[in-house]
C-alpha cells in the first residue's frame, strides 16, 4: 500500500526541481537590446501558436471524451467509462499544461543562452540544458498524476 504512493512523492520532488531550475533560469542574464526585442517577438508567437493549437486539440479531446465515455460505458457500465474518460481528460489538460509551460520556459531560455554562449560553451550548454529539462520533468512529473 505504501508503494501506492511513491510516483507521487517523486513527482512532487521532480516538480520542485523543476521551480529550482525555472529559478536559475530566470536569474541568468537576457541580454540587451535587440536581442530582447527578439526574443519577446518568438514568444509572441509562441503563444499564438500554442492557443491555435490547443484550441484544436482541445476540440478533439472534448469529442474523445464522450467517445471514451460511451464505448467504455457500454462495455464496463457508466461509472468505469466516466471515470476512464475523466482519467484521459485529466491526463489531456496536464499534458498540455506541461507543454504550455516548457515553451515559456523554453522561449525565455533561448535568449538567455544566446547572451550565456558569449562566456563560454560550457555556460551556454548548461542552461540550454536546464531549459530542456524543465518539459522533460514537467511532462513525466505531471504524468505521475493521472
Amino acid at each position: 500500500m505504501k508503494m501506492l504512493y511513491l510516483p507521487v512523492f517523486i513527482s512532487l520532488f521532480a516538480i520542485l526541481f523543476v521551480l529550482l531550475l525555472v529559478k536559475k533560469i530566470k536569474e541568468s542574464s537576457s541580454g540587451e537590446g535587440k536581442m530582447i526585442e527578439i526574443s519577446r517577438a518568438i514568444r509572441e508567437g509562441a503563444i499564438s501558436y500554442l492557443k491555435r493549437q490547443y484550441r484544436a486539440v482541445g476540440i478533439v479531446a472534448v469529442v474523445l471524451f464522450f467517445v471514451l465515455l460511451a464505448v467504455v460505458s457500454i462495455s464496463s457500465g457508466f461509472k468505469t467509462g466516466f471515470i476512464t474518460a475523466v482519467g484521459f481528460l485529466f491526463g489531456a489538460v496536464l499534458s498540455g499544461l506541461s507543454g504550455f509551460i516548457g515553451m515559456m520556459v523554453s522561449t525565455q531560455t533561448n535568449v538567455k543562452v544566446a547572451e550565456a554562449s558569449k562566456k563560454g560553451l560550457k555556460p551556454a550548454l548548461r542552461l540550454s540544458f536546464h531549459g530542456g529539462l524543465v518539459t522533460g520533468l514537467l511532462v513525466v512529473s505531471l504524468a505521475c498524476w493521472r
